[in-house]
């Protein structure tokens, strides 16, 4: 002969339990979410933005704007801020789009710069670092 047995279930008891099991679950997601943004953040290597460095010529100022996201950098800009610059250094325009040119698609400033034109492109690429200093964590 079989017994029946009732298994009582207390209403509170019950709501304690979701409410914990519920908690939990959060906190594990949240865990799980600000563990993998370390991670992401660990493997970044610039801080996003655009970063600047000065060229001092004797007849004025080339700025050198860098801008980069958190792996790689997006774009190089050479920006005269004296009309004399390009009358007085014409090669820093065309050696400077060349080198910005390089710089992106080989994502690295270490680049041969032979042909005539070192002093110049070295000077870019100098400045192009120091950008590049300032955007590293």
């Amino acid at each position: 002969m079989a017994t029946n047995k009732f298994m009582v279930i207390r209403f509170k008891e019950l709501l304690k339990t979701g409410i914990f099991a519920v908690l939990g679950v959060i906190i594990i997601i949240a865990v799980i979410h600000f563990a993998q943004g370390q991670l992401s953040d660990a493997t970044s290597l610039y801080i996003p933005g655009e970063y600047s460095s000065e060229i001092e010529l004797e007849n004025g100022t080339i700025a050198v704007k860098v801008t980069v996201d958190r792996k790689r950098i997006i774009a190089v800009d050479i920006v005269d801020r004296n009309e004399a610059v390009p009358v007085f250094y014409p090669l820093f325009a065309t050696i400077g789009e060349q080198l910005a040119e390089r710089i992106v698609s080989e994502q690295t400033t270490q680049i041969d710069v032979g042909g005539g034109n070192e002093v110049t492109a070295s000077m870019i690429i100098e400045a192009v670092d120091n950008g590049l200093k300032q955007a590293m964590k």
